[in-house]
């Protein structure tokens, strides 16, 4: 099924369509309002010929989005059908061992299908994308888009690693449409509520630490909440910014790169989708200007300074850990204990420059020779060596003298 379909079965662009018919409709108007007195013939028969041509386009584009209307449809009523047979699970629900086949199902999932048809062309990986938002939404049996977005995260560094750069601009954009889907549910309650809180993939046993969850439960399913869900977003860009950051270290120029390009797509526009945490842009923003300052590869210097101006733009809004998700009490203990540390440490640093200031100042200036007040003294014993010399000398000529007389 995932690899007969196309982005054209899945997906009606109603708005794409809104937007041309409406743009013909505005050129039939304007036709249609000048006069024709004054006008050659030619001029008259061109403006009639635009007239017909503009009513021929919007008839064209009602027909077509009709068309495509009724294909959807129809391909929507045979994928319903078949949902049943897409994920087969032989264990019992609940159980640990049904939990590894559905991170085991994730993980064929993202390895067979989407990272190889990604990498195919843009449109494809548009199509991933939204091939995945379909089975959450056909409530696939035995399917969970947290399993598969929690592996998706973790599989970016491979990803990197593994791409040409024309590849990574096509991945880039099928996290950049994945990205934005689970960004939409963490940023509205009341969408996550109508479209996840009761879907059977958004169960807490699925979510990372999920044996703990299930734990608490006894084995039960339990539905996960959008403050849960909040912190779960967050540790997938804290994986996110983890794998960039051990790629933009690297000195693979491959990877380097790759990691720039999809960087650059992901953080694009008033839309970007990532960094949104201020700790994650801390962390890219610092590796992104090293590259931009220090490296020696020219293209990857141009690029990473690209990609820096696009993440320190005014333009773009980032928020607080504590404003991205619910942060947990001991979280933040350890958080306050470590800014209370470093406080001290930076006092303790201002007293010691302060009297070590004040020390110097006690003990005056410094001399040219190098030391202090007592640094002249070998000074005066060279100086009363040198007159005792001279004295020597005047007293033996006059001796010399005395005898000569």
């Amino acid at each position: 099924t995932f690899w007969s379909l196309a982005m054209y079965d899945l997906h009606v662009p109603l708005q794409a369509y809104a937007a041309e018919v409406d743009k013909q409709r505005k050129q039939l108007r304007a036709l249609g309002e000048g006069s024709t007195e004054g006008l050659s013939s030619a001029e008259a028969a061109r403006r009639q010929k635009d007239k017909a041509s503009a009513t021929a386009v919007l008839q064209a584009l009602e027909r077509e989005r009709k068309v495509q209307e009724a294909h959807h449809a129809k391909v929507m009523v045979r994928l319903k059908s078949e949902r049943e047979a897409w994920v087969a699970a032989s264990s019992p629900e609940g159980s640990d061992e049904y939990a590894a086949e559905v991170r085991g199902m994730a993980e064929a999932l993202v390895q067979q299908c989407l990272f190889p048809r990604a990498l195919f062309h843009v449109t494809d990986a548009l199509f991933a994308a939204h091939f995945v938002r379909l089975l959450h939404e056909l409530r696939a049996p035995h399917f969970s888009i947290v399993v598969l977005a929690d592996r998706v995260m973790g599989d970016l560094q491979c990803a990197l690693q593994l791409c040409t750069a024309a590849e990574a601009t096509r991945y880039g954009r099928f996290l950049q449409e994945f990205l934005a889907l689970l960004n939409h549910w963490h940023a509205s309650r009341s969408s996550f509520e109508k479209h996840c809180a009761d879907s059977p993939g958004f169960d807490v046993r699925f979510a990372i630490g999920g044996k703990a969850k299930a734990a608490e439960t006894g084995g039960k399913r339990k539905a996960m909440s959008h403050d849960e869900y909040r912190d779960l977003v967050y540790k997938w860009h804290i994986k996110v910014t983890k794998s960039m950051v051990t790629t933009l270290e690297s000195d693979e120029a491959t990877q380097i790169r790759n990691t720039l390009i999809v960087l650059a797509r992901l953080a694009q526009g008033p839309a970007a989708v990532f960094p949104r945490v201020s700790k994650c842009v801390a962390a890219v923003v610092r590796r992104v200007a090293t590259i931009k300052d220090k490296d020696a590869r020219e293209d990857l210097k141009v690029l990473a300074g690209r990609v820096h101006g696009m993440l320190v733009s005014p333009a773009a809004e980032y928020v607080a850990e504590e404003d991205f998700h619910v942060v947990p009490a001991a979280v933040k203990k350890r958080a306050a204990e470590a800014a209370a540390k470093a406080k001290e440490a930076a006092l303790a640093l201002a007293k010691a420059k302060e009297a070590a200031e004040k020390s110097l100042k006690k003990e005056g200036p410094v001399t040219a020779s190098g030391g202090g007040g007592g640094g002249d003294e070998p000074d005066r014993d060279r100086s009363r060596g040198a007159s005792g010399e001279a004295g020597e000398r005047a007293e033996g000529r006059d001796r010399d003298r005395d005898r000569e007389r």
